[in-house]
């Protein structure tokens, strides 16, 4: 026996093992595929390569087409004694807005984004691993908008109580640091550069896609420059903003 070949019957995937010494290589193409019927995750084409030994896999080349860009890396999963994955990702030209679809938060976010992104997590089982995933990394937004946080509106009512006010805020990049752990994601550095608006600081995102954060924003103007923080918070569907003091 040389090599195993199987395929899905509309042929969107394909995968092929050989044997080695130790276990067995293993390769999987596919094209427009969905990992589960009814799935909200579309690959493009995806093209795994690697080995496995036991309960070890080691993927030394994954390569991504999704969310209308890619991703590529490499990582290892382990089955025994219990689920676990550990791995680290560069990716370039994701559609945020697409990406916002599939995590369940809409299309309000919007901008191409690149970056890189290591992690890991261990689960009891593997349905489990996704909200028991930890890691970091840095990304770059460019030309989007942060839907429903008007940061100019926010800055020019200066209000000292929570408020929803809708909008959005348009930005030419957006740049910062990504912390991820199994409660919340956690976006800290951030750098906002929108034309005359400037803004710079954290938001942190729960489970519950619950907001909180602090932005600190600067408006320059004919009449001068305008700066002050800016508290984030609410749902991530339907922010909330007021003053905070400096």
């Amino acid at each position: 026996l040389t090599a195993v070949s199987l395929h899905s019957p509309e042929r969107k995937l394909e995968v092929t093992l050989q044997p080695t010494a130790r276990g067995a290589r293993i390769q999987l193409e596919g094209i427009a595929w969905r990992p589960l019927p009814g799935s909200s995750i579309f690959l493009d084409s995806l093209s795994v390569k690697g080995e496995i030994e036991g309960p070890r896999f080691a993927i030394d080349s994954l390569d991504l087409r999704i969310f209308g860009g890619r991703v590529r890396g490499t990582a290892v999963l382990h089955a025994s004694p219990q689920a676990a994955i550990a791995g680290e990702i560069t990716y370039e030209r994701i559609e945020a807005h697409k990406l916002g679809e599939t995590l369940g938060v809409g299309n309000q976010f919007d901008g191409e984004g690149k970056g890189n992104l290591r992690f890991s997590a261990t689960s009891p089982d593997w349905p489990a691993m996704l909200s028991a995933t930890q890691g970091g990394g840095d990304f770059t937004l460019h030309r989007g908008k942060l839907g429903g946080i008007d940061l100019a509106e926010a800055l020019r009512r200066a209000s000292p109580t929570p408020v929803t006010l809708g909008g959005s805020t348009r930005f030419e990049d957006l740049s910062g640091t990504i912390s991820l752990t199994p409660h919340a994601s956690r976006f800290s550095h951030l750098v906002l550069n929108a034309g005359l608006l400037q803004a710079s600081g954290q938001i942190e995102v729960d489970r519950d896609l619950q907001l909180r954060g602090r932005m600190e924003v600067t408006l320059r103007g004919a009449a001068g420059r305008a700066v002050r923080p800016i508290l984030i918070s609410g749902p991530v569907k339907a922010p909330l903003t007021q003053s905070a003091s400096h």
